[in-house]
């Protein structure tokens, strides 16, 4: 019971502060709620499956405000002891969910080390630095037909529009990596998240 105390004053804390202010009424998906959490997917789907948590609504997730206090809430009541009747699953389950938010939070201060020494970028840079070069790229790009034409003179119209067709689709996909850059970082914190 101490361990439901203790993780239920973690989350508080920890929700409370700046995880409100970023989601706040926000959409999810399952595995967007199990990371807010501090939970694994798992976990997210048989809480639903029980009630616990709101089913989710097709495409458009679960409410992640609704998660969160629904969470809380449960988690209040098994502080109180009136929820589950098995008190050997409550104890490996509080054990897994005291390590996950240990996890999470160890997590978040390895992320606030690699922001402060530097090792990683704040996606604002990342942007920056992308839009600067695509430009640039793309425009390289755009001259080697002409290039290719002056240095070759018995290529084939066939050949040169060939050429041409493949630098047009390379230079549309260095223009649009600005513009997907957000899609691009959450696949990657997806990739590069360890599996809890």
């Amino acid at each position: 019971m101490g361990h439901e105390v203790a993780a239920f004053r973690y989350l508080r804390k920890f929700y409370d502060s700046e995880y409100s202010y970023q989601y706040g009424g926000y959409m999810a998906t399952g595995k967007e709620v199990a990371d807010h959490l501090g939970i694994t997917s798992r976990y997210v789907r048989e809480l639903s499956e029980k009630g616990i948590l709101p089913k989710s609504r097709g495409r458009n997730g679960r409410d992640i405000d609704e998660c969160r206090i629904r969470y809380l809430n449960h988690l209040r009541e098994r502080a109180k002891g009136k929820k589950e009747n098995d008190d050997d699953d409550e104890t490996d389950e509080l054990r897994e969910e005291k390590i996950l938010l240990l996890r999470s939070q160890r997590q978040k201060l390895d992320l606030a080390y690699k922001k402060e020494t530097g090792e990683l970028l704040p996606a604002e840079v990342i942007t920056f630095v992308i839009n600067k070069t695509a430009p640039e790229a793309a425009g390289i790009l755009d001259t080697i037909p002409l290039k290719v034409q002056r240095r070759h003179p018995d290529i084939t119209p066939n050949q040169m529009n060939t050429l041409q067709t493949e630098i047009a689709k390379a230079m549309n996909a260095v223009t649009k990596v600005g513009e997907n850059i957000d899609e691009y970082m959450n696949e990657y914190q997806l990739n590069t998240k360890p599996s809890g």
